[in-house]
């Protein structure tokens, strides 16, 4: 896997600086120094992006939303974020650093679900997003009849990707993998201690999922919004570089920035596939491959000052005195209520 995500990272170093030389470093530059102040404008809108999104993730913790404070959740959700984008771990190290950041105020099993619940929601809500865009892509792009049924394949793939997803939370993700290792490799040590811990995690997920409809719903809701927002962010930007935007535009450019997000997670912030996706896209809308790189560097860095911040979450919340130990699961499981104080037994009643 570490060796995947080097030739990813390598791949991506590549591409990007392909991008930068066909663009021209000169104009990328000038473009850039034109955003000027509007680029408060850009950088706000990704600071209320932040803020649906984990808020979207806080609807994910039932029981314990009255636990971890909107700011905290948003602190945690942007410190993994700023490790998604600022090391070569894919979208992989942010994840467990969210959930390991929820300790101090929910049981560990139970802010690593919300994680895995809040990554479904979170697909779903770009899925959303993408069928509106599809739309706009298909009118706004001049594409021939291959291209529109490429499109819509993809569409379709990612779609059925997201079903699948909600399908295995639903069986068990642990419960399948572990089937499904032991199937091919035969049992082993590891995998006769771990399937008791899979299982408290398991039910957890599919807990939530059973019974906390409106929730997920809320959770969907707010990250499809997020999603939405990038239309405004896209506009801005564009403005500011004196690119006559329209609403079908940037509804284009924000549907494809989406699906890049959903579909380019391996390669570490997206490098270069961003940049060179965007300048396609620009392309056809008639725009010069210049704008696209542009507009991407603009977004870029406005990603980067939104890691930066999340960076500043992590140390934030790295030293800050703990709070005592995290309250009972809103999920117990029966090995659980064996070894749970009386307290919690209590609480539970």
């Amino acid at each position: 896997m570490r060796r995947l995500q080097l030739l990813l990272l390598l791949f991506g170093i590549a591409l990007f600086g392909f991008v930068v030389r066909k663009a021209g470093v000169g104009r990328v530059m000038l473009g850039l120094y034109s955003v000027g102040w509007s680029f408060l404008t850009i950088f706000a809108l990704e600071l209320l992006i932040d803020a649906l999104h984990s808020e979207a993730w806080r609807w994910c913790l039932p029981g314990h939303g009255h636990a971890v404070s909107r700011f905290d959740t948003l602190l945690a959700r942007t410190a993994g974020v700023a490790v998604n984008v600022l090391t070569p771990t894919a979208t992989v190290g942010g994840e467990v650093v969210k959930g390991m950041l929820l300790r101090r105020w929910v049981p560990l099993a139970d802010g690593f679900a919300s994680v895995m619940v809040d990554k479904l929601t979170f697909a779903i809500g770009q899925a959303i997003f993408l069928c509106c865009g599809m739309a706009a892509v298909l009118t706004g792009l001049s594409l021939n009849a291959e291209e529109r049924t490429l499109a819509l394949a993809a569409l379709g793939l990612w779609t059925a990707a997201v079903v699948a997803f909600f399908a295995l939370q639903r069986a068990g993700i642990f419960r399948v993998g572990v089937g499904f290792v032991r199937a091919i490799f035969g049992a082993s040590a590891m995998l006769e201690r771990l399937p008791g811990h899979a299982a408290e995690f398991d039910a957890r997920v599919a807990t939530f999922l059973a019974g906390h409809r409106r929730e997920l719903a809320a959770s969907v809701l707010l990250h499809t919004l997020a999603q939405f927002v990038r239309v405004p962010q896209y506009y801005a930007v564009m403005s500011a570089l004196d690119l006559h935007p329209t609403a079908a535009a940037c509804f284009t450019t924000a549907a494809g920035l989406v699906f890049m997000e959903a579909t380019m997670f391996l390669i570490p912030a997206r490098l270069g596939v961003f940049e060179g996706g965007n300048a396609l896209i620009f392309t056809r809308l008639g725009y010069s491959v210049t704008d696209g790189i542009v507009v991407s560097f603009v977004l870029r860095l406005s990603e980067l000052a939104s890691a930066l911040l999340g960076l500043a979450a992590l140390a934030y919340l790295h030293f800050r005195p703990g709070s005592g130990d995290a309250p009972c699961s809103s999920f117990p499981t029966e090995n659980e209520d064996k070894g749970a104080s009386p307290d919690c037994l209590r609480s539970r009643l």
